[in-house]
């Protein structure tokens, strides 16, 4: 349900805010048909759990999928990753060239934070939206820097927290914004977000190592010498574990505070990274 809702928006937005060529086929060649899509609905999932309204919040949730994808399209260039695949098809550089790349992911940013503005909610709550989109980006470019500099000594689990879990906490604070401007619910569900954003990068390591990755080469991270947890599958199974046992805590405080019944949305998204591999 909320898939569509999502791809209809960005269409809109696309329609809305039409680039110059080649640079507006870039952006389609990323969107359409895009991924799952699942920091978006995760924000829309969440917001309807705890009561909100989430065809209110999809202009803002969309931005959201325009971060990632900017993030996608910059992580692939040659001076990145250098990753010629991605979802099955030609990474944005391969297919457009490294400059027009660029461009692609620098506009997403700009359309991401167009898309906020487009939100009906009050000019204190866009503003937030703002806020914890532009900290994310930030997070994620810390993140990236850290990534590609293994002489920083940075941790991976700092890594993946900047990045992957940067944005899944971003998704989770956009989804109790929608519910309303409370700060401490909205510090809450960042943290879920971001573990339940650490999870999915550890399970995507595990994943990157194997055939099973249809959207990129498997064995990515291996050739482009990134440290991940398949050093030891078993510390990974333990660390998804561990992390499994705090998202279940803080669930159960955040359905407390709302008087939740049950995360009906939700809880199927998260079952599915860490569903067996």
């Amino acid at each position: 349900m909320f898939l569509e809702l999502i791809t209809a928006e960005i269409e809109k937005i696309l329609t809305d805010e039409a680039a110059v060529e080649p640079l507006q086929s870039a952006l389609r060649h990323m969107l359409f048909p895009g991924g799952k899509r699942i920091r978006p609905v995760l924000a829309l999932s969440f917001c309807q759990d705890m009561g909100g309204d989430p065809e209110r919040l999809l202009p803002a949730a969309t931005a959201l999928e325009f971060i990632h994808t900017s993030s996608l399209i910059h992580d692939d260039l040659p001076a990145m990753d250098d990753d010629d695949i991605r979802r099955g098809k030609p990474s944005c550089h391969k297919a457009f060239g490294d400059a027009t790349a660029v461009l692609a992911g620098d506009i997403l940013i700009a359309l991401a934070h167009i898309a906020i503005s487009r939100a009906d909610f009050p000019e204190s709550t866009i503003a937030n939206f703002h806020s914890i989109l532009a900290r994310t980006y930030f997070s994620l470019c810390n993140g990236q820097q850290l990534d590609i500099s293994n002489e920083t000594g940075a941790s991976l689990l700092d890594i993946h927290e900047q990045k992957t879990g940067a944005l899944f906490g971003a998704s989770f604070a956009f989804g109790a914004l929608g519910v309303g401007e409370n700060r401490d619910l909205v510090s809450l569900s960042e943290s879920l977000g971001r573990l339940i954003g650490v999870a999915f990068q550890v399970r995507d390591d595990l994943l990157d190592a194997s055939a099973t990755n249809k959207g990129r080469p498997a064995g990515s991270d291996k050739r482009n010498r990134k440290v991940t947890f398949l050093v030891d599958d078993k510390a990974a199974q333990e660390k998804l574990e561990e992390i499994r046992a705090e998202i279940d805590e803080t669930l159960s405080l955040i359905k407390d505070r709302m008087a939740v019944s049950e995360f009906t949305l939700t809880r199927p998204v998260i079952d599915k990274i860490f569903a067996p591999l």
